[in-house]
């Protein structure tokens, strides 16, 4: 006669591989990946439904890690985007300025040939900086200045378009999450 473990010894080693497993592939892939993985998963994976899932472990990661980027990081990668799509790599320029200098001369010498004016809009739309309000040109101010007054318009229009407060904090005009919990005292959202 076999002798079946009791079911709660079960439910925690099933929870324990599911969660191993998951981790892994979090570490492995990363958020991004996990969470296009859980959205399209066909079979449900067996866990339990206080704890959180693939998607919502991710997205929480994503939303509260320290590793948030704040408006000057975001800045930074912009102005690195711009060079890339320029054909300019920041780690080939010793200063700020060497590498703004070396954006410009290519910007000019793109306007100079024919179709370069629209060559340069598109660049534009594809970094997002029409939706910004920026043109390339402020782009490539605040490479060679970003600490003056072309990296501060950056960030304005960065933090204006993500909704961040100048200490970095996120805007409060959304409209609140509500939260109830049900009769087994788990948490949920309430729908509104």
């Amino acid at each position: 006669m076999t002798v079946l473990p009791p079911l709660r010894s079960a439910a925690l080693v099933l929870m324990s591989q599911n969660l191993a497993t998951n981790a892994s592939q979090l570490a492995e892939h990363g958020p991004t990946d996990a969470i296009l993985a859980a959205m399209t998963e066909s079979e449900p994976k067996a866990g339990v439904s206080a704890q959180p899932g693939q998607v919502e472990a991710a997205l929480s990661e994503s939303i509260f890690s320290v590793n948030h980027k704040g408006v000057t990081e975001m800045k930074f990668d912009l102005v690195k985007r711009t060079g890339e799509e320029l054909g300019v790599n920041i780690d080939d320029y010793d200063s700020a300025q060497a590498y703004g200098a070396a954006l410009q001369k290519v910007v000019r010498e793109l306007r100079l040939q024919p179709g370069g004016e629209m060559a340069l809009r598109a660049i534009e739309r594809k970094l997002g900086l029409d939706d910004l309000g920026l043109s390339l040109d402020d782009a490539i101010n605040a490479a060679s200045d970003p600490n003056g007054e072309a990296g501060n318009k950056v960030e304005k229009a960065l933090a204006a378009y993500y909704g961040i407060e100048e200490d970095g904090a996120a805007n409060e005009e959304q409209a609140p999450l509500l939260v109830l919990t049900d009769e087994a005292g788990l948490y949920g959202l309430i729908a509104g």
